[in-house]
């Protein structure tokens, strides 16, 4: 093709609406009621970082966002996971509308999108200030309750910028997500940690949205206090993942390393998109991707063992096997007749993009054993 005509094709609207038909990346938005909030506009902005798509779900009139992840498109067909519940619709030919229904246990909610122009776009809030240091980490007020609906992903939550909430939540999940650890890592529960869920809804202190460090050391606290724990720490030796550097030393090390090393900067990713693993991390350490890997990729803790300091920018793909993406309901099967032989298992993945070593061993590891715990009393 001459190369003036492919430069006006390229330039041309009719490519770009082509184009546009066949992405998901930008701000599509509709109406939606959930079990736990009220008819809400809802604004889902999606966007591409190293090849994979995340999201934020805005709640408008509800002061509420919910992480979105595992976005794809395959045809005509978009899903997604918004806070572990999952997304189904059907894009239009001209690729502005999705008509699609959310899953949250037995029920289907519609939830119809259409895609964001500068003329209909609502206005999405912008980031909310950082807590001050000087405002005591606990919650000013919090209710816990029975959850009316037992067949929701336990962890579906919400942060917005005057509440924390979590929705059919059991206090394994709440535990793991306080003190940022593998529930194979807490023993002496009772069997209602797991089965039993809970409706939990507490206002932040002061001015400002608590860092995820934050927000986590409140929850420890909640708990623990509603729930009457008392517990200790101890190290033992468990079966784990180890994370060391790999066989080319440090002159093999492919990731690289942030501009920023400060501890603000980042946020990171974690899907899996039919057939395909997908992990992406910015401005982090290799405890932040141990962290992220053992709450929500992996089936038993993960150790760093590396010895690297410093923040780093990650982008990792693989095709996950049976045991991963299984912790928050993330798991996704490959599509009929999918191909993976392109696609390394993880810990060919790790050697080859990253050039880090990732090992199944027995490792110490800490332990929190829960000494005292009881169901919450009423509110």
């Amino acid at each position: 093709m001459n190369s003036h005509i492919l430069r006006v094709l390229l330039l041309s609207p009719v490519f770009s609406l082509l184009t546009m038909a066949q992405s998901l990346e930008g701000v599509w938005q509709g109406n939606v009621t959930l079990p736990t909030a009220p008819e809400s506009r809802a604004a889902i902005k999606v966007t591409r970082t190293d090849g994979s798509l995340a999201g934020i779900l805005f709640l408008l009139d509800n002061d509420a966002q919910l992480p979105v992840v595992n976005i794809s498109l395959q045809g005509t067909t978009v899903k997604m996971s918004i806070a572990g519940m999952p997304y189904e619709g059907a894009l239009s030919a001209d690729g502005d509308s999705i008509t699609g229904k959310l899953t949250r246990g037995a029920d289907t909610i519609p939830m119809p999108l259409k895609r964001a122009t500068p003329e209909t776009a609502w206005e999405l809030p912008k980031p909310p200030a950082v807590l001050a240091k000087d405002v005591p980490l606990e919650f000013e007020v919090s209710t816990i309750k029975p959850a009316p609906d037992t067949n929701i992903p336990s962890g579906t939550y919400s942060l917005g910028t005057s509440e924390y909430q979590a929705h059919g939540a059991s206090l394994i999940y709440l535990l793991t997500f306080g003190f940022n650890m593998h529930p194979k890592q807490f023993v002496g529960l009772p069997g209602w940690a797991t089965s039993d869920r809970y409706e939990v809804n507490a206002k932040l202190p002061g001015k400002g949205r608590p860092t995820d460090a934050q927000l986590r050391i409140m929850v420890q606290d909640l708990v623990k206090d509603r729930f009457g724990i008392t517990l200790h720490m101890e190290k033992r030796e468990l079966s784990a993942y180890t994370i060391n550097v790999g066989k080319g030393g440090l002159a093999g090390i492919k990731m690289t390393r942030s501009e920023s090393q400060s501890s603000n900067g980042g946020g990171t990713f974690a899907g899996s998109v039919p057939g395909t693993g997908v992990m992406t991390m910015n401005n982090s350490t290799m405890a932040d991707m141990a962290s992220l890997m053992q709450r929500v990729m992996l089936d038993r803790p993960v150790v760093d063992q590396s010895g690297l300091t410093g923040r780093y920018n990650i982008a990792l793909k693989w095709a996950p096997d049976d045991s991963q993406f299984i912790q928050m309901n993330l798991r996704l099967a490959p599509p009929p007749g999918a191909d993976l032989d392109p696609l390394p298992n993880l810990v060919t993945a790790f050697q080859e993009q990253l050039g880090l070593k990732l090992e199944l061993t027995k490792a110490p590891v800490d332990v929190i054993v829960i000494d005292k715990v009881s169901r919450p009393s009423e509110n």
